[in-house]
Formats: structure tokens, sequence, C-alpha cells
């Protein structure tokens, strides 16, 4: 479902082991990737690594929220896809919000966002990235929650795909700023 792209940008926000950056990057996307656990970003690294394609990724192995600080982080050490931002969480992750990487905005064709629960933080913390995106541009949330949904249709995205686990946005026109 991500389309093939030159001179653009993919935005892999909960990186996991790189399923999507990797397949991103084969499609000709710029990929930027975020991935808070450390021992899953070893294992992204290693995928990018041995794929021979570090020179068009760069992975960050921070959260991304609505603030730039320090979070609480829960592991789930059966399954570390369901790893997340927690209060519950007894480690800590630093995190940076997206707007750190608005100038890339207008560039950027996709932004995957599976994040376990902490999709309205992202959003928040990337007002103004999502005010930059260009028409054509495309948002897919793992996760599906209305309100999450609201916040980017006020952005200008229209929502042209969605399962019970998955909610696919295009952005279709300029709107004002965003506001939660």
């Amino acid at each position: 479902w991500i389309p093939e792209a030159e001179n653009q940008y993919f935005f892999d926000i909960g990186a996991h082991s790189g399923r999507y950056t990797l397949e991103a990057s084969r499609l000709g996307y710029s990929v930027v990737s975020f991935e808070p656990s450390t021992e899953t970003f070893n294992n992204l690294q290693k995928n990018i690594e041995l794929n021979n394609i570090s020179n068009r990724i760069d992975a960050y192995n921070v959260g991304v929220s609505h603030s730039e600080m320090v979070e609480p982080f829960k592991k789930q050490y059966s399954h570390t896809g369901k790893n997340k931002i927690s209060g519950e969480g007894s480690s800590q992750i630093r995190c940076l919000r997206l707007d750190r990487f608005r100038d890339l905005a207008h560039q950027t064709g996709f932004v995957k966002i599976d994040v376990e629960g902490h999709e309205k933080a992202v959003i928040r913390g990337g007002t103004k990235f999502f005010e930059k995106t260009s028409i054509g541009s495309f948002v897919a949330l793992e996760t599906v929650h209305q309100d999450v949904s609201n916040l980017l249709e006020k952005k200008g995205y229209k929502v042209v795909d969605k399962t019970s686990t998955d909610t696919l946005l295009k952005k279709t026109a300029d709107k004002g700023s965003l506001t939660t």
C-alpha cells in the first residue's frame, strides 16, 4: 500500500525492526525511522546494514511525542512490537517532536505511525510538520482512533481506506493550524 516515489521522504514512526523502512527504501523514498527500544533499534540497524541501504535511511533511537522530553517506556518482552510509551513503564526513553523535521515536510510523501496508542501525542508534536506536508501525501495509522483521524482531517487529510486495524489518510487540501 506504499506507492513508489522518488525525491520524497517516508517517515516510519515506530519502525520496529524495519519492515516498512526497508520496503519504502526499495520503492525510492529517503527514509527517516524512529524506534525507541534500544534492543529493537539494534535489529533495525542490522537490517539496514544487511540490505546495504544505509545511505537512504536516517534512523533514530528515540520515541516521537508531543514534547521533547524523557518518557516512561513499557517493554513487552513476549512481543517487542507491543512496546509502548506508558506511565506504567519501568524504563525511560528520550522523545522528539515531529516538528523538528518540519523542513522536510513539503517533500514527505508518506508517514507511517505505529506507536501502540500514542498516536495523538505524535500528531500533537507534529502540528507544524502536518501543516507543511504537500497535497497528495499519505498518513497510515496502525491503530484506529477516531479522534486522531479527526485531528488529521482538520489539516486537510481525508480517510481513503479503513479496516478494523488500520486507517489510511491522504492530504487533499491545505487547511489552517492544527488544534487539539
